[in-house]
Protein backbone atom coordinates (compact mmCIF):
# COMPACT_ATOMS: atom_id res chain seq x y z
CA UNK A 1 0.00 0.00 0.00
CA UNK A 2 1.39 3.35 -0.94
CA UNK A 3 0.51 6.57 0.53
CA UNK A 4 -0.50 9.18 -1.22
CA UNK A 5 1.22 12.37 -1.38
CA UNK A 6 -1.55 14.16 1.08
CA UNK A 7 -1.50 11.35 3.12
CA UNK A 8 2.84 12.20 3.97
CA UNK A 9 1.83 15.67 4.26
CA UNK A 10 -0.42 15.22 6.63
CA UNK A 11 1.42 12.85 8.68
CA UNK A 12 4.60 15.43 8.06
CA UNK A 13 2.31 18.08 9.88
CA UNK A 14 1.19 15.68 12.80
CA UNK A 15 4.79 15.04 13.51
CA UNK A 16 6.07 18.74 13.72
CA UNK A 17 3.36 19.65 15.89
CA UNK A 18 3.45 17.19 18.26
CA UNK A 19 7.10 17.95 18.58
CA UNK A 20 6.12 21.66 18.63
CA UNK A 21 3.67 21.48 21.37
CA UNK A 22 6.48 18.86 23.34
CA UNK A 23 8.84 21.56 22.91
CA UNK A 24 6.09 24.21 24.20
CA UNK A 25 5.30 22.22 27.64
CA UNK A 26 9.00 21.54 28.46
CA UNK A 27 10.44 24.77 26.76
CA UNK A 28 11.82 26.11 29.91
CA UNK A 29 14.55 22.31 29.88
CA UNK A 30 14.57 23.23 26.58
CA UNK A 31 15.67 26.59 27.07
CA UNK A 32 18.73 25.44 30.30
CA UNK A 33 19.74 22.47 27.83
CA UNK A 34 19.96 25.31 25.18
CA UNK A 35 22.45 27.40 27.53
CA UNK A 36 24.66 24.80 28.83
CA UNK A 37 25.04 23.20 25.31
CA UNK A 38 26.44 27.26 23.99
CA UNK A 39 28.64 26.70 27.21
CA UNK A 40 26.54 28.93 29.97
CA UNK A 41 25.19 27.58 33.49
CA UNK A 42 25.01 24.20 34.82
CA UNK A 43 22.04 24.65 36.39
CA UNK A 44 18.17 24.02 35.31
CA UNK A 45 15.54 26.67 34.43
CA UNK A 46 13.70 26.78 37.84
CA UNK A 47 17.74 26.39 39.62
CA UNK A 48 19.72 28.67 36.81
CA UNK A 49 22.80 28.97 39.21
CA UNK A 50 23.09 25.69 39.45
CA UNK A 51 23.49 25.09 43.22
CA UNK A 52 21.88 23.51 45.44
CA UNK A 53 17.88 23.96 45.65
CA UNK A 54 15.42 25.33 48.00
CA UNK A 55 13.09 23.31 49.43
CA UNK A 56 10.57 25.41 47.52
CA UNK A 57 11.64 24.90 44.18
CA UNK A 58 8.50 22.14 43.88
CA UNK A 59 6.49 23.63 41.12
CA UNK A 60 2.79 23.88 41.31
CA UNK A 61 0.76 20.68 40.53
CA UNK A 62 3.37 18.29 41.13
CA UNK A 63 4.05 15.94 43.51
CA UNK A 64 6.85 16.85 46.54
CA UNK A 65 9.46 14.38 47.01
CA UNK A 66 10.91 13.69 50.17
CA UNK A 67 13.95 16.11 50.38
CA UNK A 68 12.58 18.36 47.74
CA UNK A 69 9.88 20.25 49.29
CA UNK A 70 7.27 17.75 51.15
CA UNK A 71 7.93 16.70 54.98
CA UNK A 72 9.18 13.62 55.32
CA UNK A 73 6.80 11.68 57.54
CA UNK A 74 8.52 8.25 58.70
CA UNK A 75 5.42 5.41 58.03
CA UNK A 76 3.38 8.36 56.27
CA UNK A 77 1.96 6.86 53.03
CA UNK A 78 -0.98 8.30 50.39
CA UNK A 79 -3.48 6.51 49.26
CA UNK A 80 -2.81 5.85 45.13
CA UNK A 81 -6.17 5.44 44.02
CA UNK A 82 -6.87 3.73 40.35
CA UNK A 83 -9.44 4.17 38.39
CA UNK A 84 -10.64 2.54 35.92
CA UNK A 85 -13.57 0.63 33.32
CA UNK A 86 -14.64 -3.18 33.64
CA UNK A 87 -12.99 -3.56 29.96
CA UNK A 88 -10.80 -6.12 31.82
CA UNK A 89 -6.86 -4.53 30.94
CA UNK A 90 -6.75 -3.74 34.76
CA UNK A 91 -7.00 -7.34 36.26
CA UNK A 92 -3.08 -7.78 36.12
CA UNK A 93 -3.18 -4.95 38.86
CA UNK A 94 -6.04 -6.33 40.76
CA UNK A 95 -4.24 -9.15 41.35
CA UNK A 96 -0.69 -7.77 41.77
CA UNK A 97 -2.18 -5.33 44.43
CA UNK A 98 -4.21 -8.87 46.03
CA UNK A 99 -7.74 -7.35 45.45
CA UNK A 100 -9.12 -3.97 45.07
CA UNK A 101 -7.24 -2.54 48.53
CA UNK A 102 -3.93 -3.63 49.02
CA UNK A 103 -4.05 -6.97 50.72
CA UNK A 104 -1.41 -9.08 52.93
CA UNK A 105 0.22 -10.58 49.30
CA UNK A 106 0.28 -7.40 48.04
CA UNK A 107 2.93 -6.23 45.48
CA UNK A 108 2.37 -2.67 45.36
CA UNK A 109 2.20 -2.73 49.30
CA UNK A 110 5.77 -4.56 49.55
CA UNK A 111 7.32 -1.65 47.29
CA UNK A 112 5.69 0.73 49.82
CA UNK A 113 2.58 2.35 47.95
CA UNK A 114 -0.73 2.08 49.49
CA UNK A 115 -3.22 1.54 46.52
CA UNK A 116 -6.67 1.03 45.95
CA UNK A 117 -8.11 0.40 42.67
CA UNK A 118 -11.75 1.46 41.88
CA UNK A 119 -13.94 0.20 39.31
CA UNK A 120 -15.91 3.06 37.16
CA UNK A 121 -18.21 2.63 34.44
CA UNK A 122 -17.14 2.56 30.84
Amino acid sequence: MRLTPMAKILITLLVLGAIAVVLYKNRAEVEALIGRARGGGTGTAANPGGGPAADTDVPSGSIAQPGKGAPAVPGARKRIVVGVNDFGGAYPALVANDGATAGPASLFAKEGLDVEIKLGAG
